[in-house]
């Protein structure tokens, strides 16, 4: 695939996390679903992690999905699209005596550049799961930006269209993770990004230096604040909840609300801004993830 050489803003994102799904497999029998892990060149990809027992246990009993027991696709409205790529059964086991894990990996191919609904539709034998994908993710993010959809509001509910007697579920996303690296020759900067109807951001400060243990990091200094700004319409203000210090001495992970911006003014892009002690980090992300109940869809009947 060409890389888009256009200049302008990119949404450099990294993953999206949700909830663990309830499966028939693995240790617990729960999976944990991931989208968008590892380099974005190949594809929009999604991952369903298991656990398992330790190396040193005996695995053969151990329920793993049988081809064609699992079945994951990519819906958009404009139909249903299969991965490019995708395992059809655990791979290795990676780990120790303690535990293991086993992943599935699907690519999918990266769809039109615009502000779409989307879902990934996990499908085990006995339930069909409904994993929200929040809009502007399905998309290159290597591509100029699209334009708004001024026509579209809050997300639709999935197309569900099952036997009357087969399970379905809807899971809403958890968060959207994005790295802003290096901001000194020591700290890291990080977010997080949820909107479950009222957006939140935690914003986490990183070093490897932890000498001073708990106190590594202050709770005065650095300040921070958060806000999104859409440059000639408004700004939406981060209202601060609370710094926390991390066990680790290591992290220092700090919360904000965002007040609402119920406007009916369509699907967008914004810029969230992180300032640290007055040095603002901008982060380029579609108002699925801050416009007020715009993370969560609508649920159908």
């Amino acid at each position: 695939m060409k890389t888009p050489s256009a200049p302008g803003p990119r949404h450099a994102w990294q993953v999206i996390d949700y909830p663990a799904l309830e499966t028939p497999w693995g240790v617990g029998g729960r999976a944990r679903p991931v989208l968008g892990f590892g380099s974005k060149d190949d594809g929009l990809r999604f991952d369903l992690s298991f656990i398992g027992p330790g190396i040193d246990a005996d695995s053969k009993s151990l329920p793993l999905p049988r081809k064609g027991e699992l079945h994951v696709s990519l819906v958009t409205p404009r139909g249903k699209v299969a991965p490019r790529c995708g395992d059809e059964e655990i791979g290795a086991w990676i780990g120790d005596s303690r535990g293991t894990s086993g992943s599935m990996m699907f690519i999918f191919p990266w769809q039109a550049n615009d502000l779409s609904d989307a879902w990934i539709e996990v499908r085990l034998p006995e339930i069909t799961y409904w994993l929200a994908v929040p809009y502007g993710f399905t998309r290159d993010p290597r591509e100029p930006l699209c334009p708004p959809a001024s026509g579209l509001e809050r997300p639709a509910p999935p197309p569900i269209d099952e036997d009357p007697g087969r399970k379905a579920r809807v899971i809403p996303w958890d968060h959207a993770a994005y790295d802003l690296g290096l901001i000194t020759k020591t700290w890291r900067l990080s977010l997080t990004q949820s909107n479950p109807f009222d957006a939140a951001t935690v914003v986490q400060l990183y070093k490897d230096d932890n000498s001073q243990g708990l106190l590594s990091w202050s709770l005065e200094t650095p300040k921070t604040a958060v806000w999104v700004d859409r440059p000639g319409r408004y700004r939406v203000e981060g209202i601060a909840m609370s710094i926390t210090r991390e066990e680790d001495g290591m992290r220092r992970t700090d919360r904000f609300k965002l007040n609402r911006n119920p406007g009916n003014d369509g699907r967008f892009w914004a810029t969230l801004v992180v300032s640290v002690d007055g040095k603002e980090f901008p982060v380029v992300m579609p108002s699925s993830l801050f416009k007020y109940t715009h993370g969560m869809p609508e649920l159908p009947p």
